[in-house]
């Protein structure tokens, strides 16, 4: 923005000196404004082993959502995980290990909490049911003491959730045998966030 103001001076000097532009200086005005303040950053997947990585990439100038699916599951209508699964949300907890989170949010059934037990329970939290997207990106941005969140959702529900917080419809639901995806979200305000999708366990 400390280019902002010169341009709009050359560009007001430019109609009164020479009148031979018929477009209005306030529609270039907010266009500058809108490009400059809007920004979403989307970022190239990273693989996570080491439980510095993502410490090294939290500053205290956003809200962050660590968003997952439920790890591998069992059959039936409320499954539990199997042993992949359980190994996958121990790994989960592993390397969020350096992450203080204030919260741990899952959606009500089996598979979810179990993911989300692990961490929840190594970070001396309690695991707390939602139910919306909506409602539940209200609560935490509402709350200032939930700055680092964990989110377990669904194979729908946890690109639903990124695609809500960054105002894009850019991520798909998860294939089938997806449950690897790590989303980070840093959260600054309405017009500007960050998402680093990362791989986690085998």
């Amino acid at each position: 923005m400390k280019y902002f103001h010169q341009i709009t001076i050359l560009l007001l000097l430019s109609f009164f000196l020479f009148d031979s532009c018929t477009k209005d200086p306030e529609i270039i005005t907010k266009t500058i404004v809108k490009h400059d303040t809007v920004s979403v950053m989307i970022h190239d997947t990273l693989f996570v082993h080491d439980t510095l990585l993502i410490e090294n990439m939290v500053a205290d100038t956003a809200t962050y959502f660590f968003v997952v699916r439920h790890a591998e599951k069992g059959s039936g209508s409320n499954p539990s995980l199997t042993v992949e699964g359980q190994a996958r949300a121990n790994e989960l907890s592993r390397i969020l290990a350096n992450i203080n989170l204030n919260a741990v949010f899952s959606t009500d059934y089996k598979r979810t909490k179990e993911t989300a037990e692990p961490t929840a329970s190594a970070q001396n939290v309690t695991v707390e049911t939602y139910f919306t997207n909506k409602k539940l990106i209200r609560t935490v941005l509402e709350n200032e003491l939930y700055q680092k969140v964990l989110v377990v959702g669904h194979s729908n529900t946890t690109p639903d959730l990124v695609n809500q917080l960054i105002g894009q419809d850019i991520y798909a639901n998860l294939g089938e045998d997806e449950f690897d995806n790590l989303f980070m979200v840093a959260y600054y305000n309405e017009n500007r966030s960050e998402v680093f999708l990362m791989k986690y366990g085998e």
